[in-house]
């Protein structure tokens, strides 16, 4: 099975060099092999937000905390790239409802920083829930889901 996938795929990149056009990063976006490489990556980052998000020690460390609130860039980063990445591996394909299904990406991004706050204060001794935490939670799980909006019909053009 596995040979077969890696045999497909040098066969797809074969044929896709040949045709015009085909060394845009776009074209790359049906390669056979690109959904489940995005799909594993959404849920590596999901965990590793779990596993940030949980650890023991509750501060950035010293050399990170530049000024006041640079925590909360890290979490809006991270649900940025969280929606983004969902948005890629799984609402890339769609073309019915992408909008209305996107929204709820975001949200179901945000109520998952939601979840990991809670978690924190119930579980995790010395740990606090913080809203400003979620409030960058939130905010970055629908820049994510707005920047995929953005890039998304670009790609179906073939980037143009």
């Amino acid at each position: 099975s596995t040979i077969y996938e890696l045999s497909a795929s040098l066969e797809w990149s074969v044929e896709n060099e040949k045709r015009e056009g085909s060394n845009d990063v776009w074209s790359q976006a049906n390669h056979p092999l690109t959904m489940p490489v995005l799909r594993f990556s959404a849920i590596m980052w999901a965990l590793l937000i779990a596993l940030v998000s949980t650890s023991v020690n509750p501060e950035p460390p010293e050399s990170l905390n530049l000024f006041s609130g640079v925590d909360k860039i890290g979490h809006f980063m991270a649900y940025l790239i969280l929606s983004w990445l969902i948005g890629v591996a799984w609402l890339g394909p769609m073309t019915r409802f992408l909008k209305p299904i996107a929204g709820f990406v975001a949200f179901g991004s945000a109520s998952y920083g939601m979840l990991l706050e809670v978690i924190q204060l119930v579980f995790f001794p010395g740990r606090l829930f913080e809203w400003a935490d979620q409030i960058a939670n939130t905010c970055g799980a629908f820049a994510g889901i707005l920047i995929f909006l953005y890039i998304y019909p670009s790609v179906q053009r073939g980037g143009k």
